[in-house]
């Protein structure tokens, strides 16, 4: 259900975020610029969101007599859409 209501959050990101720049934009190219970066970040969130789903399916369908929940870090990998921060699971093998 939580990515549900993540995926509402981003699209009234966009807009919101849509409408405030056409509204202030001075210039098409100011337009061009700060709508690519509302994208670049509804695209960084809609992958954390994915990668949080994928890590937690993972979990939950994982063999728990094998693999055993060492413990949990934060990650940063860079994306075309910039860097992106999200957690990470880490499993060891009985």
């Amino acid at each position: 259900m939580w990515i549900i209501r993540e995926l509402v959050e981003v699209v009234l990101l966009l807009a919101e975020g849509i409408w405030r720049i056409l509204r202030e934009a001075k210039d098409f190219r100011q337009i061009e610029v700060e709508i690519f970066q509302l994208v670049q970040e509804a695209a960084r969130r809609l992958l954390v969101a994915a990668l949080r789903l994928v890590d937690e399916c993972l979990m939950k369908e994982r063999d728990k007599s094998r693999w055993r929940l060492v413990n949990g870090k934060k990650r940063v990998i860079l994306t075309w859409f910039g860097l992106v921060e999200y957690e990470r699971r880490y499993y060891v093998d009985r």
